[in-house]
């Protein structure tokens, strides 16, 4: 029997897969450990607006990793260094784990991200990225894996886009269609199907962050309600709240 709620999380209510643009592709890690000591997979995907030199959305699953692994620049494409260098406005990537325990982790409107757990940390480089560690329960009595999944979302001008709430590829050309930003804010196009709706997650900067391109201190959550009509397609945008 197909498990409805992991194929929803996959899927848009028509039941157009949300991808990447690059399929996931295993890194070095996969063929370079000792396969007597460690049976551990880690793959990387992304998704690059506008593309194809903007900046992008890294996608990073990792199973059966059961002693620390350190990300590097070209386990990941594009490599973080040539995203940094794409603009002045973009300063760095936000880490948000999918998983808390057994759970989705949970990202409220209104709530700091990283002093809530929405998002791990920020950072500047794949050196700055936590190890790679699939410490999480097993899911299921009968399953005999355990894994994981990081989304690495671009802080453009302070703002972050996490992207659609309780999807696997937050952050999908399937969904979204154009995404901007500025430094007040983030303008996004979506698709979908009359009647379906979403939620998109975005992290807005505070403080010191607000004034130095969201370096520094966190974000305030913003989660906004997104339905299609008969067009099938709609628009979000999200600006600074008091």
């Amino acid at each position: 029997e197909t498990n409805k709620t992991l194929v929803l999380r996959c899927v848009r209510a028509d039941g157009r897969i949300l991808q990447p643009d690059k399929p996931a592709t295993a890194v070095d890690f996969t063929f370079l450990q000792d396969q007597a000591s460690s049976s551990g997979m880690v793959s990387a995907s992304s998704t690059v607006f506008p593309p194809p030199h903007g900046a992008a959305w890294h996608y990073v699953i990792s199973v059966d990793v059961h002693a620390p692994w350190q990300l590097t620049d070209g386990d990941l494409y594009p490599p973080l260094s040539s995203d940094a260098g794409s603009g002045a406005a973009l300063t760095g990537w936000a880490v948000h784990s999918w998983f808390d325990g057994h759970s989705p982790t949970r990202c409220e409107h209104s709530e700091r991200a990283i002093a809530s757990g929405c998002v791990l940390t920020r950072v500047q480089s794949a050196s700055e990225i936590p190890p790679i560690l699939n410490t999480r329960p097993i899911m299921l009595a009968n399953d005999t894996h355990t894994f994981d999944l990081l989304e690495l979302a671009p802080i453009v001008h302070g703002w972050v886009l996490l992207g659609e709430v309780g999807k696997y590829v937050r952050v999908s050309r399937d969904r979204f269609e154009d995404v901007s930003f500025s430094a007040a804010g983030i303008t996004a196009e979506l698709s979908g199907t009359d009647g379906e709706s979403v939620e998109v997650a975005a992290l807005q900067p505070t403080g010191a962050a607000q004034g130095s391109g969201g370096e520094g201190g966190d974000w305030i959550v913003q989660v906004k309600r997104v339905t299609f009509g008969k067009s099938g397609r709609a628009s979000v945008r999200f600006a600074a709240e008091a």
